[in-house]
């Protein structure tokens, strides 16, 4: 008999211990999730801005031959601005394919970024007061013609009047967008793996531009832009 009470007595008190359990769990708020403190480093992920095409042309990227004519370069300078170009040639090999090349996305596209500022600041550094002015303009106006598939190197021929810049300025964004979608495009195809795709996508890149950008030209520079371009002009 007493066995049964000492077994009826534990089974209460088990069973007020799992009650209060029970309840305390449903009093408790909800546990919330732990954060994730890892980086997003996949490529989409990166600020556009960090790969814009505005972004493209520099005193690093731009045509020597652009900036001799347009800068007026001392052959002294010419010397100076290729070694430099010739170190950071060397500096991205070594961030690409270095014992300390980088193992993600935007810790690549950032110190590519340091090495292509340190040498255009190094380049600035040996151009004189009117050269230096003259750049601001110059990198403006390539970088918006760009977009509208304009190569730098028919530039200095071009004589673009400031009317041309602007109306450059007003379709650069539309270019832009519609650069954007053929790449897109091309990304496609590519994880879809169908060869057909990916080759009408290749040749939406290629295709020439928008007949309404080389409108912009009169027909003596549209005859520089058909020696330099890589594409045959519309005749509109």
């Amino acid at each position: 008999m007493r066995k049964n009470k000492l077994a009826i007595a534990a089974l209460v008190v088990a069973l007020c211990f799992s009650g209060s359990g029970s309840l305390s769990a449903f009093a408790q708020p909800p546990a919330k999730p732990k954060k994730n403190n890892r980086p997003n480093i996949r490529p989409e992920s990166i600020p556009f801005n960090t790969q814009k095409r505005g972004d493209f042309y520099n005193l690093s990227r731009t045509p020597i031959s652009v900036l001799k004519t347009e800068l007026k370069l001392t052959p002294e300078q010419e010397e100076k601005i290729l070694k430099t170009r010739q170190k950071e040639e060397d500096d991205i090999r070594d961030l690409e394919n270095g014992e300390n090349a980088p193992k993600d996305r935007v810790t690549y596209l950032t110190s590519l970024k340091e090495i292509q500022n340190a040498k255009d600041k190094e380049i600035v550094s040996y151009l004189d007061y009117y050269q230096k002015k003259r750049t601001t303009k110059l990198l403006k106006e390539l970088n918006l013609l760009r977009p509208l598939f304009i190569p730098a190197e028919a530039y200095s021929e071009l004589k673009l009047t400031p009317e041309q810049i602007m109306k450059a300025e007003r379709m650069a964004p539309g270019a832009e967008q519609e650069h954007r979608n053929r790449l897109e495009l091309l990304k496609e195809a590519q994880r879809s793996k169908d060869m057909e795709k990916v080759g009408q996508a290749l040749a939406a890149l290629s295709i020439k531009p928008n007949p309404s950008y080389v409108s912009l030209f009169t027909p003596a520079q549209k005859l520089v832009l058909a020696k330099y371009a890589p594409y045959r002009l519309p005749s509109n």
